[in-house]
């Protein structure tokens, strides 16, 4: 298309997507848009203002600094988090972002590196609690709705998959990592929980032992060298016994 623009050089382009189910393509068009063409600006942006300035307000943003600009780098970064995540997930049936990346916001321009629709809530986890750290709990409505508008189905294939047991359980990809850092932190959590529970109790003494065993096993975190970031201090592999 070709246009002129105003005297002063300034111009107003409006485009919309409407629904299509049919009709005057003119007639909806014109319907849609009203008068967004000569109306003025301040009254094409009171209704987004005023909702970009009350979630700003609401927003628990950070303050850091560096000498090096980390923790500037950082400030930004959280900053420029919340502007995105605001704007994809505030209004949506669901949600708009799968671990970063979605339509609407995209550093790799029109290339997709994932399935921007393939969300969960393993892939959303930080997200959703980076919203929760800065009182933005709305935004994790999209996410919580869709798993409880899903908990029949969810609840259903607990009963099937679990000898008729009740309750919730989410059946959610694990990535193929060895000795992941959420399960080593378990292990160490729940073995030594349940070792205490059963010499507190006397009780299940044939589980003891073997979770005893099963403790000398688990693998350390992994971590790096402070100074150069390269050297694993993790201690050589060791087979893990049976659980």
């Amino acid at each position: 298309m070709a246009f002129n623009p105003n005297s002063d050089g300034s111009y107003r382009v409006v485009v919309a997507s409407p629904s299509w189910t049919g009709g005057n393509a003119n007639s909806t068009a014109s319907t849609l848009i009203g008068s967004d063409t000569t109306a003025s600006r301040a009254s094409l942006l009171a209704t987004q203002s005023a909702w970009w300035h009350n979630f700003w307000a609401g927003s628990g943003l950070i303050e850091a600094s560096s000498s090096d600009g980390t923790a500037q780098y950082m400030e930004n970064l959280n900053t420029l988090y919340e502007y995105f995540e605001a704007g994809l997930m505030h209004s949506g049936q669901y949600p708009g972002s799968q671990a970063g990346l979605a339509d609407l916001y995209n550093f790799n321009q029109d290339h997709q590196a994932w399935y921007p629709a393939g969300y969960w809530l393993w892939n959303l986890r930080g997200q959703i609690q980076a919203n929760l750290d800065a009182g933005n709990f709305a935004q994790n409505v999209p996410i919580f709705d869709m798993y409880l508008n899903d908990l029949p189905a969810i609840e259903s294939w607990t009963s099937a998959s679990m000898n008729g047991k009740p309750g919730a359980c989410v059946p959610e990809t694990q990535w193929a990592v060895q000795d992941p850092t959420t399960d080593i932190a378990a292990d160490q959590a729940l073995f030594t929980a349940t070792v205490s529970a059963a010499s507190l109790l006397g009780t299940d003494s044939s589980l003891v032992s073997p979770l005893r065993t099963a403790l000398t096993h688990i693998e350390p975190y992994a971590r790096t060298d402070q100074n150069s970031r390269t050297r694993c201090s993790a201690r050589p592999r060791t087979p893990r016994a049976p659980t």
